[in-house]
């Protein structure tokens, strides 16, 4: 097969400062490489931006949520106004997300995260979307909450997956997809680099997370897109094949997109 785009940067944040005021640049940069993206928003703010991207570049697709570490004090109006937002966009939204529990920085309690989390999930459901998770150090509260809903949502995807291969077997179960970004390349990422080679060929795509989690050798830099490609072959490189279809399949798969459309 033929693809127009060789790469596809599932978790992008085009939409946030310092990417944001370079935005063409970048975009067309993109194209010229042959990377498609999805732009993630994570507040409000953002979402709307993702939302506009996607509108205006042909190598773009977006996707919105309620970052855990973006709740605010008052969660019950955030949460409708988000709905508000993704009814009115839902043609243009291919994936509620990013989502989900972050017990790492916790900066609004438990409790309150599982709450907004849930509710999310419950709006991916009524419009028939599918999900996209950040889960840091909460990775068990996280497949409680989908054990729960799983069979009700049309597809998951772990965001930025740095779980170790035991992880991977228990979210497999519930048909979850995950992302590998640059986290991969580091130092420390040898229990990651081992998990990775336990993911189904149907279930694995590519990150960036940019402008974070650049990959090594310029882990202090700025991410950018681009570094899609660094982190498409080093995981080559770990897998010993050719992913390079398999893993742009799998983005169209789960974004409900025919690979000839993008």
């Amino acid at each position: 097969m033929k693809l127009k785009y060789q790469y596809f940067d599932t978790h992008s944040h085009t939409n946030m400062p310092p990417l944001l005021d370079n935005a063409d640049a970048i975009f067309a940069n993109c194209a010229e490489k042959k990377i498609f993206l999805c732009v993630v928003g994570v507040d409000h703010a953002s979402n709307k931006i993702a939302i506009e991207q996607s509108k205006k570049y042909p190598n773009a697709i977006c996707q919105i949520g309620i970052h855990p570490c973006e709740i605010v004090e008052n969660w019950k109006q955030q949460v409708n106004e988000f709905e508000v937002l993704v009814a009115n966009n839902v043609l243009d939204i291919k994936a509620v997300g990013e989502i989900g529990l972050d017990y790492y920085h916790k900066k609004t309690e438990s409790k309150i995260q599982i709450n907004v989390f849930k509710q999310c999930l419950e709006i991916a459901i009524k419009y028939n979307k599918p999900v996209v998770l950040h889960i840091r150090d909460a990775y068990q509260d996280a497949y409680d909450v989908l054990s729960e809903y799983h069979a009700r949502l049309s597809k998951i995807l772990i965001h930025c997956y740095d779980g170790d291969a035991e992880w991977v077997s228990k979210f497999s179960k519930l048909n979850c997809y995950f992302a590998v970004g640059g986290k991969v390349t580091y130092e420390n990422g040898a229990f990651l680099r081992d998990a990775i080679k336990t993911i189904a060929n149907n279930r694995l795509v590519l990150e960036t997370d940019c402008p974070f989690l650049c990959p090594m050798p310029n882990k202090k830099d700025i991410n950018t897109p681009e570094n899609i490609i660094i982190i498409h072959d080093y995981v080559t490189e770990i897998l010993q094949k050719d992913i390079t279809e398999q893993v742009v399949i799998n983005a169209c798969t789960f974004y409900d997109i025919e690979i000839n459309e993008i």
